[in-house]
């Protein structure tokens, strides 16, 4: 829409707000189409790299039968999808790719120049609320959505260290109470 709706707060004191010209934006749009024509197509097409079922705990994504000859672990999912375990310090490259909504349930972390996390996603990717550390990364990796990207409404800190492309806009709901002072939420 081309404005920035703060709700109840305020901009910093230095005003910056991002602008995009032309808006809205008209330029190639490196979203879930065009990623996945990038993807090998046997990760559509052969039952392995499919997840079957609508929740999983994230160390299933690095399941031997799912490792391509590049290295990579190449996860497909067509339907909505949850996760609900921590992967920490992950040395593995995982992509994840999900054609409906993706709801990430814990936090993901990978081992600094060795992991990789990727997840594109057709439709919403939304963080559960304990997606959170008080001082240390809570999420890494690149997350893309032709949706919305919602860090989910919570008191507890999220760390993002990576790269977050939002198509449909990206929701910041955290919220610090006394701490927003001094701290940041997201």
């Amino acid at each position: 829409s081309g404005t920035v709706d703060t709700g109840t707060g305020t901009l910093s004191s230095k005003d910056w707000k991002a602008n995009i010209t032309p808006s809205p934006y008209t330029g190639r749009q490196y979203n879930y189409e065009y990623f996945t024509g990038q993807v090998p197509p046997e990760v559509f097409t052969d039952p392995k790299y499919a997840i079957d079922t609508a929740s999983i705990n994230v160390s299933q994504l690095k399941n031997e039968n799912k490792k391509r000859p590049d290295g990579y672990f190449w996860n497909y999912r067509n339907g909505d999808l949850s996760t609900n375990s921590n992967l920490s310090e992950m040395s593995d490259k995982v992509i994840l790719i999900v054609n409906g909504n993706l709801t990430i349930g814990n936090n993901i972390t990978i081992e600094d120049g060795v992991g990789f996390f990727g997840a594109i996603v057709k439709g919403n990717l939304t963080l559960d609320p304990q997606v959170s550390h008080p001082n240390n990364v809570s999420l890494e990796g690149i997350f893309l959505t032709d949706g919305v990207f919602a860090t989910g409404a919570g008191s507890g800190r999220l760390y993002l260290r990576g790269s977050v492309v939002a198509w449909g806009g990206v929701n910041l709901q955290r919220d610090l109470g006394n701490q927003n002072l001094t701290t940041s939420a997201e």
